[in-house]
């Protein structure tokens, strides 16, 4: 078994609580990041030549590691209720997996609507296809009550649920972890008997020891409290010099819609020593308006998030 059972404990009660996910510490897998998750399942569950949905526009980096293991990326829009399923049952009904944030559609921000839940978790399981949630920043919601993530509405086990700490807690800690469907589980652990687990008991311990006596609970209420105040700290500044920024309702990104090039305008930004992305390098066949991704976790005063948009405005015009 793949992590140690004090973590994968701690892991099952922090889910049931927080997101509503009923499962066992059988079902937890721990692994070095989401890289690493993404291996475990398509060597415990893909043939080469499968296909997968993936959300266009999403996450580019997993793209490399998905291609590596010989499955087929099969782009499938997103608009304001998130992936478009219909559109993906009817481009790619033989797809295989679909891999999806529907809590926080990375990078646009919308969830995933309740109807295209169901739609999703209902054609899943006609076409006996694996559904891979990925949920890497739900804890930080800033407006409204978050829909349940699909894993609590999984009575057919078609979904395979990947969390990880990188966000909660930092990106060097580089542990995540899996929780899979029963069914599933001797599968996975025959896969994750094939390698070590590289994250140090040390560490799995002392997580587990800072989940099990409530500090997690209390870091993460104290850093969605900072992160809230931070965003709009930045959403002001940057409103204030013109820029429109795209309402989201969580996540540790905004999105800034503009006109014309943005990978020229991303360019010019870089260059100024700006740490923002281009919205079009994130695409694979969508079409769709241009845009600046940006992020705000390390601002610490308005003030500083007043310069920040100063600079970005100077280096654009």
């Amino acid at each position: 078994m793949c992590g140690e059972r004090a973590l994968r404990q701690a892991i099952v009660d922090y889910l049931r609580v927080s997101r509503s996910i009923e499962c066992q510490p059988e079902q937890i897998f721990i692994t070095s990041g989401y890289a690493a998750s993404m291996m475990l399942i398509l060597r415990a569950l893909a043939h080469p030549g499968e296909g997968m949905w993936v959300e266009d526009p999403g996450f580019p980096l997993i793209r490399p590691v998905v291609a590596q293991e010989r499955i087929e990326l099969k782009p499938v829009a997103v608009d304001a209720d998130g992936l478009d399923v219909s559109a993906g049952i009817r481009d790619y009904p033989q797809a295989r997996f679909v891999l999806l944030t529907p809590a926080h559609q990375s990078p646009l921000g919308v969830a995933l609507s309740l109807d295209r839940r169901h739609q999703l978790l209902e054609w899943a399981t006609r076409a006996q296809a694996w559904v891979i949630e990925d949920d890497y920043d739900s804890e930080f919601r800033y407006h409204g009550k978050p829909l349940p993530p699909l894993k609590s509405l999984d009575a057919p086990q078609r979904v395979i649920y990947a969390g990880t700490f990188s966000k909660s807690m930092f990106p060097a800690l580089r542990t995540a972890w899996l929780v899979v469907p029963l069914t599933q589980v001797e599968h996975f652990r025959q896969q994750a008997a094939l390698t070590a687990c590289s994250v140090p008991v040390l560490w799995q311990q002392t997580l587990a020891d800072f989940m099990r006596d409530g500090h997690f609970w209390r870091h993460l209420k104290r850093m969605r409290q900072h992160y809230a105040e931070r965003r709009q700290w930045m959403e002001n500044a940057l409103t204030e010099q013109g820029f429109s920024v795209i309402p989201q309702e969580g996540g540790i990104q905004l999105v800034m819609s503009v006109d014309g090039d943005d990978i020229a305008l991303v360019r010019k930004a870089n260059q100024a020593g700006l740490a923002v992305q281009a919205l079009s390098r994130w695409r694979i066949t969508s079409e769709g308006k241009g845009g600046i991704l940006l992020s705000f976790t390390n601002i610490s005063s308005a003030e500083m998030a007043q310069q920040a948009a100063y600079q970005l405005r100077m280096a654009l015009t």
